[in-house]
């Protein structure tokens, strides 16, 4: 994954907060998500369509400190509270409250509104409880302002669209199903530099680096250089 062309080309120093993550600020731009909007104790969840293996990438062993994944159900898709969770539909987010995410790996969209995270698995503990690995998405204003905050001479890519778009983070979260509050639809986008008005809604170009504080990609450089 490289660097996004603006960036600060060299390595970084850690800057977390004491729960491991760097805690970013709140941005009072993040809108509620479609769904339940509060939690009124746990919730019915739903297998809808199980798998037999384990999806590659996973860090449900390493999270939960299990010897290994015996055990262990994975699903691909997943009702809560009669929302459906697939982890094959990127675009479709699962939203929780920054309350509701396990502790050392919290990432808040703001300390009043809800966390917007792509669903990268859904998996069942023996015990019983369903649990969503994900990845958190962020806004631009959290990002602007974290890179403030560390004194990085890192800069958001040129065109970045503040209302609309957001950056993915590549550290895995894990919450309890039963907490995720609703949904919001977060595609994702080839175009580079400045957008037209997305009226499709919100959008992602690009990761944010939570340990190194940079804005990379997994794009080739050559879609950032401009056509003769």
């Amino acid at each position: 994954m490289s660097r996004v062309p603006g960036s600060l080309d060299r390595t970084l120093p850690y800057w977390m907060s004491g729960t491991g993550r760097i805690r970013l600020s709140s941005d009072k731009t993040c809108l509620q998500c479609s769904g339940r909007s509060e939690a009124h104790g746990k919730q019915a969840v739903v297998p809808l369509k199980l798998m037999a293996r384990h999806p590659r990438g996973t860090s449900v062993k390493e999270h939960h400190g299990l010897p290994s994944l015996k055990g262990i159900q994975f699903a691909e898709q997943l009702q809560v509270n009669g929302m459906e969770l697939n982890t094959k539909d990127k675009k479709t987010c699962a939203c929780f409250t920054p309350a509701e995410a396990t502790a050392e790996k919290e990432i808040c969209c703001s300390s009043d509104a809800h966390t917007v995270a792509e669903v990268q698995a859904l998996y069942q503990l023996p015990e019983g409880s369903w649990w969503v690995q994900y990845l958190p998405f962020f806004s631009a204003t959290q990002i602007q302002n974290a890179l403030a905050e560390s004194k990085s001479a890192s800069l958001l890519p040129s065109g970045t669209d503040h209302q609309q778009e957001f950056f993915r983070g590549l550290l895995h979260g894990h919450v309890e199903a039963d907490s995720v509050q609703g949904t919001k639809t977060v595609r994702r986008s080839k175009v580079t530099g400045h957008m037209k008005k997305n009226k499709a809604g919100y959008f992602w170009r690009h990761s944010f680096d939570e340990q190194g504080c940079q804005v990379v990609t997994d794009r080739p450089v050559t879609d950032f250089l401009e056509k003769q």
